[in-house]
């Protein structure tokens, strides 16, 4: 009756759509506190006087989004299978995330001088 390719979909498909979802609702919720136009300039602010600093956050989000591309849509474009690349960059889009959580959970201990550098 069923292939079984539609076996294991539908064997492992609560489990796919839980962890799709509550990957989507984190990252979500992780943009919200990284937003690069009102929390990252105020993070930045608390960690360092420089007006040059500051004013380079929206700068950076525009140079990280679309720089790197430039690099690797030559490559991207002569994959054969694109899965796995994909993960490996969600992946990857995902550590700044954490790092950035762990900095600010951090910086009262850390003080204001250590978090700089």
């Amino acid at each position: 009756m069923f292939s079984s390719l539609d076996q294991q979909i539908r064997k492992h498909l609560r489990f796919n759509v839980t962890v799709n979802l509550l990957d989507g609702a984190f990252f979500g919720f992780a943009l919200g506190f990284s937003s690069f136009s009102a929390f990252i300039p105020i993070f930045v602010s608390r960690m360092t006087d420089s007006a040059i600093l500051f004013g380079l956050v929206p700068a950076m989000h525009s140079v990280g989004w679309q720089f790197p591309q430039l690099f690797t849509a030559g490559w991207v474009s002569r994959l054969r299978r694109y899965k796995p690349f994909v993960i490996l960059m969600t992946t990857q889009e995902r550590i700044p995330f954490f790092g950035l959580a762990v900095v600010a959970w951090f910086l009262p201990l850390l003080g204001k001088q250590n978090a700089r550098y």
